[in-house]
Order: structure tokens, then C-alpha cells, then sequence
């Protein structure tokens, strides 16, 4: 009987030891920023400076204020938001930009990247490699005479409780989303960005926020 009770203690221990050693801590949200100092260059190489005006033909991806994260003085890079000629037909398509977060304790990390979706249809392609012509695409809710997200798996409404410290979650009628993108080795977590080009409508804009890492444990 003490046998037997020592040998089951002993394989429960090592189920607990098994599922320790693949379980990951919460995620690091990371705010994308622009300019000189900021974490998000074009990946074409050079400085990412946004524009500020209201235009969905200029394809140049549009800085706006007030709104996101960091919570109280929030940024989003918007692209696609406005009609162009002809009406109804929106063709802009802004340069694909780089995020990238270094000097992090050697490890695994998976890779998140985050975007905002008000009831309609919007999106972001992103992916941990930046070569590819064309990024993987994440989008909040399919159209009819879309096929199935491309993104593995399909981006889905971001949780509070997944975060060390969670960042905005819901503002106005808009909720943040998340595309996992895979794991990542070493001390840089490099995150490639980009519109969904010739989209047609203001309603498939894309607003990009931010990326996320998840230290997994080994």
C-alpha cells in the first residue's frame, strides 16, 4: 500500500514539474511609437514619421491622439479611415513599418500583436518575418465575401487577466484585439506591420496599438 502511494505521489509530482516547465508568464503589453526615438521604423528602413491630417488616399499611415494606448494620452496609427476617389472605394496602402523590442532577458517569447476594431471589419497583417510579400491577415470580424482569416489562429477580443499590467481594453464603441504570431528566441522580438491594402471601405481601416511578449518558461 506505502508502495503503491509513493510511486502515484511520484507521477503526480512529475505531471505538476511537466506542466511547470511549459508554462508561460502573462504577457508585456508594448506601446508602438514613431520619430527618431521611437520603437516602430519604416521596414524599408529610415525614420517612421506619421502624418496628422484626416486622408485615406495619401497612403501614408495617420498619426491620431487622444485615443488607446497608453491609456490617458493614447496614440493609434490608423490606415484606411477615410473614402478616396472614386467614392466608395478606398485605395490607400501605407509603407509597412517594423516594431521591435530589445535588450530582454535571453529566453522564449510568444509574439502578440495588437489592434483596435470598433462593430465593423477592421484589420492589420502582421508577422515575425518582414520578407514575405505579403503579411499574414488578422481582422476582427470576416465580411461575407471574405475567406477565413489567414492569420493562425484568428485574432480574438484581447483579455485583461492575460496581462502583467493590462492596457486599455475598451474605448467608446471600439475593443482591442489580438493576433498571436508565433514564438520568438533570444533577447529581440522583431514584429513586421502592415495595412490590407485596396480594403474599399473605412470600415476595414486598420488601427495599430502595440505588440505584446510572453516569457515562456522552460
Amino acid at each position: 500500500m506505502c508502495k503503491g502511494v509513493i510511486i502515484s505521489s511520484c507521477l503526480i509530482f512529475a505531471m505538476v514539474v511537466s506542466t511547470a516547465a511549459v508554462a508561460a508568464e502573462k504577457i508585456t503589453y508594448v506601446d508602438a511609437t514613431d520619430g527618431n526615438t521611437g520603437n516602430t521604423k519604416l521596414a524599408s528602413g529610415g525614420v517612421f514619421t506619421p502624418a496628422t491630417e484626416n486622408s485615406g488616399a495619401d497612403n501614408l499611415w495617420r498619426l491620431r491622439t487622444g485615443f488607446a494606448n497608453p491609456s490617458g494620452s493614447g496614440t493609434i496609427y490608423e490606415s484606411g479611415g477615410t473614402f478616396s476617389d472614386p467614392p466608395g472605394v478606398n485605395t490607400e496602402d501605407c509603407p509597412r513599418l517594423v516594431t521591435t523590442v530589445s535588450g530582454l532577458p535571453e529566453g522564449t517569447y510568444k509574439v502578440y500583436v495588437y489592434f483596435w476594431s470598433d462593430d465593423s471589419n477592421w484589420r492589420i497583417r502582421a508577422d515575425l518575418n518582414g520578407k514575405d510579400t505579403q503579411l499574414p491577415l488578422f481582422y476582427s470580424r470576416a465580411l461575407s465575401q471574405e475567406t477565413a482569416p489567414i492569420g493562425a489562429p484568428a485574432a480574438a477580443l484581447a483579455k485583461a487577466e492575460d496581462f502583467k499590467a493590462a492596457p486599455l481594453m475598451s474605448e467608446g464603441n471600439r475593443t482591442l484585439w489580438q493576433g498571436y504570431l508565433g514564438e520568438v528566441k533570444g533577447t529581440t522580438i522583431t514584429v513586421f506591420v502592415d495595412d490590407d491594402p485596396a480594403h474599399k471601405t473605412h470600415g476595414c481601416r486598420t488601427w495599430y496599438d502595440g505588440i505584446g511578449y510572453q516569457a515562456v518558461t522552460q
